[in-house]
């Protein structure tokens, strides 16, 4: 669906319908998006949607899609699932998938706390983390995604040489969370407080956050992070 369709749709759906037109919307991307019923029945089978055993990746909070579209255009022999909570996000996600005619990415509508309702142990390759909300605040802190309960779930859900891959502006969050990954299963095998130092920007491997930052000249922290070894 083109972007002129789109808003077309939109604009008659608002006058038609008291529900967010993108819930509707969204319904017409069958192969694309799944909805939260199916999602949890395909725990542990989400090989079998992409219809190969080829290694999957997640993208927790992958905004309008960017990100990964460009990874599972580039990326054939791999799969892609993002996970986003605000429905115009997703339709401006599967529209993006549906014109470049990608069959090895699928969008959920769920919380990143919720994966291990969705996931098996062990089938997840990578798990992106990219951009998360910081909750700066002090009483906010409890809300944010990366604490201890969910490395926990990161540690079985991806495979034996999977990675967790974190990148935030926030350098009290990144901080926060280094320290907290010491006393998990998850060992970091990379970090750094200034990730454009070190490496050019790749606008196709790049968020819309990241290029913002990357163009204020804000320091961008990145961190890799594995299974202990047991």
């Amino acid at each position: 669906m083109g972007l002129r369709d789109l808003k077309k749709k939109v604009s008659e759906l608002l006058v038609t319908n008291k529900e967010n037109p993108y819930i509707t919307i969204i319904k017409e991307y069958p192969t694309i998006f799944r909805d939260r019923e199916e999602m949890e029945k395909l725990k542990g089978r989400w090989s079998s949607i992409f219809k190969n055993d080829n290694p999957i990746c997640l993208e927790i909070g992958s905004g309008s899609g960017s990100l990964l579209v460009n990874k599972a255009k580039n990326n054939p022999d791999m799969n892609f699932i993002g996970m986003e909570l605000r429905f115009k996000r997703l339709v401006a996600s599967a529209s993006k998938a549906e014109k470049l005619q990608l069959n090895n990415i699928i969008w959920l509508q769920r919380r990143g706390e919720d994966i291990d309702q969705i996931f098996n142990d062990q089938e997840l390759t990578g798990i992106y983390v990219w951009f998360p909300d910081p909750w700066a605040k002090k009483r906010q802190k409890k809300h944010r995604l990366l604490q201890e309960p969910f490395f926990k779930k990161v540690f079985s859900l991806i495979a034996k040489d999977g990675t967790l891959f974190f990148k935030t502006d926030h350098d009290e969050y990144f901080e926060s969370t280094c320290g907290l990954l010491q006393t998990s299963d998850l060992e970091i095998k990379y970090k750094t407080n200034d990730y454009y130092k070190e490496n050019e920007l790749v606008e196709e491997d790049s968020s819309e956050f990241e290029k913002l930052f990357y163009h204020q000249d804000k320091n961008i922290n990145y961190l890799e992070a594995k299974k202990k070894n047991k």
